[in-house]
C-alpha cells in the first residue's frame, strides 16, 4: 500500500504549492499577521526564489542520478516555484512602457527628471561626489529623498542654478528636496514621520506663440512618494495608506509622472492594484537584460538579488524617450533619470515652446 501512494506525494506537493500561490495573491492585499507575512515573502519571490529553486533542483538532480532512485517527480515543486518566480520577473514589464538608453545631456525638447533615494546616513563628506552625479546627467528637476539638514547645506549651496527649491527636512527620513530649472505651480505636500509626498505641476510657456499650435496637456504633474516600508502589520496598513494618497493624487491628473522608493516590489499586490486604480504605467528599459536585473535595493547587494522598489510611473499621454538606473554616491539605492518629451509631437506641432531657465 505504502509503494503506491509514495508516487503520488510529490504531484500533492506541486497541487498544494500551486494552491498556495493562487490563495497567496488576494491574501497579500488583505490584513492582519498571515497578510504581513505574505506580503514580505512575495517580496523576494523574484531572483531570490529563482536562484533556490535552481539550487533545489541542481541538488535534487545530482541525489536522484547518484541513487537511480527515480524519483523524478519531486522536481516538480521547485519547477513550480521557479515558474512563478519567473512570472514575477517578467510580469510587470508586459504593462509597462519601455525606453532606450539615455544620452548623457537631454535634447532641448526634452525635460529630464533625476530620482533619488539619498540615504538618510549618507556622510555629508559624500556630497561633492553626489554633486558630480547630479552635474554629470544635468537633469532639470532634482529629486531627492530622504534629505537631512547636512546634505541640504552643501547641495543647496551648490546647486544655485536650480532656482526652483522645495525643501522639507523635519522628518529626515522623510525629508525631501526638490531642485528645479523648472517654474513649480500648484505645490502640494504631505510631509509625516511615515511617509513623504509632494506633488507639483510643470507648466508650458504660455507667451510664446508656438504654445498656440498645441494640444492637450499644456501641464505636466510630476508626484513623488516615499512611503514607509512596511517592517509589521501595523505598518503594512499605514504604508498602504500612503499608497491610497498617490493613487487619489494620480487620480485627479492628466499629463501624470511619479517618482518615488515605493517600498514595495513592481510585482506586488499593492503595486498592481496601484496601477490598475490609476492607469500609470511602470518605465523599463528597452534593454532585456535591464528588465531583467532592474533592482535598485540595496546598492550594495549584487544586481542579481536587488528588489525593484524603485520606481517611475508615467501616464498614457506622456511619451518617455529615455530611462537609466544610476549609482548615487553612498546610497543604499540606485537612482533613476528618466527624458520626458513634452509636450509630445502628438500633442504639438512645435516643441519649440517649452523653454528651459538653464544657461
Amino acid at each position: 500500500m505504502k509503494s503506491s501512494i509514495r508516487p503520488v506525494f510529490p504531484y500533492l506537493v506541486t497541487v498544494l504549492i500551486l494552491s498556495g500561490l493562487a490563495s497567496g495573491r488576494p491574501l497579500s492585499g488583505g490584513t492582519g499577521v498571515l497578510s504581513w507575512a505574505v506580503t514580505i515573502a512575495e517580496s523576494f519571490a523574484g531572483w531570490h526564489l529563482m536562484v533556490l529553486c535552481l539550487i533545489v533542483m541542481t541538488v535534487l538532480g545530482c541525489l536522484l542520478l547518484w541513487n537511480k532512485s527515480g524519483g523524478w517527480p519531486w522536481l516538480l515543486p521547485p519547477l513550480a516555484l521557479s515558474l512563478y518566480s519567473l512570472i514575477s520577473i517578467l510580469g510587470p514589464a508586459q504593462n509597462g512602457v519601455t525606453a532606450p538608453d539615455i544620452a548623457t545631456r537631454a535634447m532641448p525638447d526634452q525635460i529630464r527628471i533625476l530620482h533619488a533615494n539619498l540615504y538618510l546616513y549618507n556622510s555629508s563628506e559624500t556630497m561633492p561626489w553626489v554633486l558630480a552625479t547630479l552635474r554629470h546627467w544635468n537633469p532639470d528637476i532634482i529629486i531627492l529623498h530622504e534629505l537631512d539638514v547636512p546634505h541640504h547645506a552643501v547641495l543647496g549651496s551648490q546647486l544655485s542654478d536650480y532656482s526652483y527649491q522645495r525643501i522639507n527636512t523635519t522628518h529626515p527620513y522623510f525629508g525631501s528636496g526638490i531642485y528645479s530649472r523648472v517654474p513649480l505651480h500648484n505645490v502640494k505636500e504631505i510631509s509625516t514621520r511615515i511617509e513623504t509626498l509632494v506633488s507639483f505641476e510643470l507648466e508650458l510657456h504660455q507667451s510664446h506663440g508656438a504654445y498656440r499650435h498645441c494640444k492637450s496637456p499644456s501641464r505636466m504633474s510630476v508626484v513623488t512618494v516615499h512611503p514607509v516600508a512596511p517592517f509589521n502589520p501595523r505598518i503594512l496598513e499605514i504604508h498602504r495608506r500612503a499608497l491610497r494618497h498617490l493613487a487619489e493624487s494620480a487620480n485627479e491628473r492628466d499629463g501624470i509622472l511619479v517618482t518615488g522608493d515605493f517600498n514595495t516590489v513592481d510585482w506586488s499586490a499593492d503595486m498592481q492594484h496601484l496601477q490598475e486604480s490609476t492607469g500609470l504605467k511602470k518605465v523599463f528599459s528597452a534593454s532585456f537584460k535591464e528588465k531583467l536585473f532592474r533592482g535598485t535595493y540595496s546598492a550594495q547587494w549584487p544586481n542579481l538579488f536587488r528588489l525593484p522598489i524603485d520606481g517611475i510611473l508615467v501616464s498614457n499621454d506622456l511619451n518617455v524617450s529615455g530611462f537609466k538606473k544610476i549609482e548615487i554616491p553612498g546610497s543604499d539605492h540606485l537612482g533613476l533619470v528618466v527624458d520626458v518629451q513634452w509636450p509630445s509631437p502628438e500633442n504639438c506641432d512645435s516643441l519649440k515652446n517649452f523653454q528651459r531657465s538653464s544657461p
